[in-house]
């Protein structure tokens, strides 16, 4: 197979060298021989190791939390905030469709946040770095959407401080299994 790229400096645009790019990631380019090198604007590089370990750990530390976060802890004020009683919850949702789907974005939310960390990321900056993402992204974009929505400022806060938790246990994983 031949190479989809041109080397910089061809003629090709940057969109045109672009979309070369994305047929030609992992491993599906012939100079890439390893798992991870990805070629990009004519250059070797190679993707970080994430720890599918800590990744799975992190994915169901989330899936602990939520359980006690919607549940015991803030379940009634957050059911009040949404407008929802049990019932209406038990009776409009698929248990298996709602929580397999979540499991499969919490995997990828996971993974993706263990290669912005980096392999054996220090426990302070992975806990901290978990900490932001979930205040400064999550939150706050969430609190953004919520406010042109009308809703309650205690959904933003139930919602919100779930997800800064739950990024800071997601660090706390990546920091101790790699």
């Amino acid at each position: 197979m031949t190479s989809m790229l041109k080397p910089v400096g061809s003629g090709d645009t940057l969109e045109q060298q672009g979309l070369r790019i994305a047929t030609a990631v992992l491993a599906s380019d012939p100079k890439c021989g390893r798992v991870g090198e990805v070629t990009w604007w004519g250059r070797m590089m190679v993707m970080p190791a994430v720890s599918l370990l800590a990744t799975l750990v992190a994915t169901v530390a989330g899936f602990v939390l939520g359980a006690l976060w919607y549940g015991p802890l803030f379940g009634k004020r957050w059911m009040a905030a949404v407008g929802l009683t049990r019932e209406e919850i038990q009776r409009n949702t698929s248990p298996a469709k709602t929580y397999g789907t979540t499991f499969v974005l919490a995997l990828i939310a996971s993974y993706a946040f263990g290669l912005y960390l980096g392999p054996n990321p220090g426990r302070a900056f992975a806990i901290t770095t978990g900490a932001a993402a979930g205040v400064f992204w999550v939150a706050t974009s969430l609190a953004t959407n919520y406010l042109f929505e009308g809703r309650p400022a205690t959904l933003i806060a139930i919602n919100g401080g779930y997800h800064a938790v739950r990024f800071t246990l997601m660090g706390l994983a990546f920091a101790a299994l790699g």
